[in-house]
């Protein structure tokens, strides 16, 4: 009888628990790769609540790259619970001293060298809308002081 009586405590306890309010959490995709002629891109997707989903949204992006660039190297894949610096601002869609591409659920920062990256950055706007994407801009830097 003692030991029904501490499951029955025990299971309640455990119903308890389950009510208890968690914290949720955002999942946002986030890939960072490398080109052979020396350009280095983040792209942040939007996110998901669930890690399931971002990691399938990265999947899906690994797989189109390989496809699509044959010259990229992929040097990290996450799926972030907080967002700092330059992932958190293209996640905000805030400006950047860097050229930036934004699309539908999709933003991305490139750096490399000054004229290959304004080429590149124009170039992939373009193939994004190609692609079916309802609108891909590429934004220039945005020059503070000082010559370009």
């Amino acid at each position: 009888m003692k030991y029904l009586a501490l499951a029955v405590i025990l299971f309640l306890i455990g119903i308890g628990f389950t009510q208890i309010e968690r914290e949720d959490y955002l999942f946002t995709p986030v890939v960072r790769l490398r080109t052979t002629d020396g350009l280095f891109m983040t792209f942040v997707q939007d996110a998901s609540p669930k890690r399931s989903a971002c990691r399938e949204a990265i999947d899906r992006f690994v797989s189109a790259l390989d496809t699509t660039c044959t010259t990229c190297f992929i040097e990290s894949t996450d799926c972030a619970t907080r967002l700092e610096g330059m992932d958190r601002a293209l996640a905000n869609n805030e400006s950047l001293p860097v050229h930036t591409i934004s699309a539908e659920g999709i933003h991305m920062a490139m750096l490399g060298p000054p004229r290959l990256v304004q080429v590149e950055c124009e170039g992939m706007a373009a193939q994004l809308v190609r692609l079916g994407m309802k609108s891909a801009a590429c934004a220039f830097p945005r020059v503070t002081g000082g010559v370009h």
